[in-house]
């Protein structure tokens, strides 16, 4: 299998990062929406249903005992028409014997409820919230009890929202959140083309691998010259020396500033007047030298300077 570039691996490893990301939030942005939204669907069919049983339409109608519910009943024309201005998908009324007054299907008006249990336990006074089957599919509703004007239960109000409509509302809700998450993540992807190229350009337009063996031959070709070598940059901190300055000068270190005494004559002269120096004779420590100072230049500006010098005493048994 081809091994990834540089550039490559960069973009993937961003492209990764910022996808987890990316998913970890929605999740947890998907949980949060999905509990506020059913908090607002229970606020909602709460809301409803109080209306409902609190309405003298509703009350008078299930006052008649003897009044067998028709398609078109006070209490159905009521409902159907606060169930559109309330959002609701479904709003029945029952009396207490569970026979429906109203239902978004007429032909189910004076049938009795489809899951007697389910209703039935608001017979004696109570409210509660269900996740049931119905006519009109699953679906999440709450029952309330209706009293008359001496607290009497005459009937019951179920008022709720299919799941397909939950759905909609859900999505709806988390439309603007994951639009905005898939605009991060592209600008992420980006980001990620335009900060592979720089780092591309950075390392010269090569590979690491490239880069460790070029430096790898560099120092096995400046290590086994018959050549001292010395390099500093614009702050006199010496940035490249060979084995053979070592030999000579024992006491220098890379990454450490020069000693003043070989700063005064290797480079100083270059530094100061801007001019190369080539082929001068030099005695240091009992060693007759013979070196080359140079400026070391890189896109039209100077990063530093370098010396070459060789033992004297070797060029003339030559």
């Amino acid at each position: 299998m081809k091994k990834l570039t540089f550039r490559k691996q960069i973009i993937l490893l961003i492209i990764v990062v910022i996808s987890c990301s990316f998913f970890a939030t929605t999740f947890l942005t998907t949980i949060h929406v999905v509990n506020s939204e059913t908090n607002v669907i229970k606020e909602n069919i709460n809301s409803t249903a109080n209306i409902v049983k609190s309405s003298k339409v509703v009350k008078n109608t299930l006052k008649q005992h003897n009044y067998f519910p028709t398609k078109n009943n006070p209490i159905e024309k009521y409902t159907n028409q606060l169930r559109t201005s309330e959002k609701v998908d479904f709003i029945v009324v029952l009396n207490n014997k569970l026979i429906r007054y109203s239902h978004p299907d007429k032909n189910c008006i004076g049938k009795k409820f489809s899951n007697l249990s389910d209703a039935a336990k608001s017979l004696h006074g109570k409210s509660h919230f269900s996740k049931e089957y119905g006519i009109l599919g699953y679906g999440y509703r709450i029952f309330k009890p209706i009293y008359n004007s001496k607290h009497k239960q005459i009937g019951i109000v179920c008022v709720g929202l299919t799941e397909k409509n939950i759905h909609k509302l859900i999505f709806r809700s988390l439309m603007p959140i994951l639009f905005g998450s898939l605009l991060g993540l592209l600008f992420g992807i980006v980001l990620a083309i335009i900060l592979s190229r720089k780092l591309h350009k950075s390392l010269l337009n090569m590979e690491p691998e490239e880069i460790s063996t070029k430096l790898t031959e560099l120092s096995l070709i400046t290590n086994n010259i018959n050549e001292g070598l010395i390099a500093i940059n614009t702050k006199n901190k010496i940035i490249a020396i060979n084995n053979f300055a070592y030999s000579i000068f024992p006491n220098i270190q890379e990454n450490t500033l020069i000693d003043d005494k070989l700063y005064n004559l290797f480079f100083k002269q270059t530094v100061e007047d801007k001019d190369p120096i080539q082929d001068r004779n030099v005695i240091i420590d009992s060693n007759e030298l013979m070196f080359s100072t140079n400026k070391l230049i890189s896109d039209n500006k100077l990063k530093g300077y370098i010396t070459l010098f060789a033992d004297q005493s070797k060029i003339n048994d030559l």
